[in-house]
């Protein structure tokens, strides 16, 4: 059993091996970062103190959850991986989309929610900022996945992840599933309306829009509120045009 007085030298270890700091700069800003990935198997060097330490790291990545920094999967604990900022490309369709795969914000998730799998709030916040603002969708298909075995009857995160299976990942049959299944656990009866609504683009919109609504209620960070708020109307714009 870990003993209380010990707790103090362990934050200070991890601590100092998350101070370690890389430069890299943001494909679409420029700006630089410093933002080091927590290390794999994290949960061998918590002594037992799993929630304190899933509890720190979920306060650390609230300061900067929607940044995109990315990492190759050779240079995991190294150097920002510069071939995922490097082909200007991908940027044409999608700004962030595929540069922001592997992102700092996912490790720091994956962590959080290793450590304590229970933990309610990543899962529905941060999951959100992962997929809508961060854009990692690779990272955010697999904390969904996650966040739905730890809570498979909680119908906001079958709602919110309908969302993302739909928009990022294009998988409509599991977005019609999710849907069906968020109103068997109790959400809105217009869920299963809207699912079988899916197959056609204007259901597709549907959701979209309903879910960012939603999520815009929830933000309060300026640019946040500016980037959802556009891409809504984006959405809106589409679903007259298909009406």
């Amino acid at each position: 059993m870990p003993r209380l007085n010990d707790l103090p030298l362990i934050i200070a270890i991890l601590g100092l091996f998350l101070l370690k700091t890389y430069l890299m700069q943001d494909p679409l800003t420029g700006s630089e970062s410093y933002l080091a990935p927590p290390p794999q198997y994290i949960e061998r060097f918590t002594f037992g103190f799993n929630l304190s330490m899933s509890d720190s790291l979920w306060i650390r990545w609230i300061q900067n959850g929607s940044d995109c920094q990315v990492y190759g999967q050779a240079d995991r604990h190294g150097t920002p991986a510069v071939a995922s900022t490097a082909n200007k490309d991908m940027l044409v369709d999608n700004p962030r989309h595929r540069l922001c795969d592997s992102s700092w914000s996912f490790y720091m998730l994956d962590a959080v929610t290793k450590l304590d799998p229970k933990f309610r709030a990543p899962y529905t916040s941060g999951l959100m900022i992962l997929s809508v603002m961060v854009e990692d969708y690779e990272g955010a298909s697999i904390l969904y996945n996650r966040a739905l075995a730890a809570y498979p009857n909680d119908w906001t995160l079958n709602y919110q992840a309908a969302y993302h299976f739909l928009y990022d990942v294009q998988d409509i049959p599991r977005a019609a599933t999710l849907l069906n299944r968020a109103a068997d656990l109790g959400g809105p009866s217009w869920l299963k309306s809207l699912a079988s609504r899916l197959y056609s683009r204007v259901g597709q919109l549907e959701l979209g829009i309903a879910s960012l609504e939603s999520y815009l209620k929830t933000l309060t960070d300026e640019k946040d509120r500016e980037k959802v708020e556009a891409r809504l109307a984006q959405l809106r714009s589409q679903s007259v045009l298909e009406k």
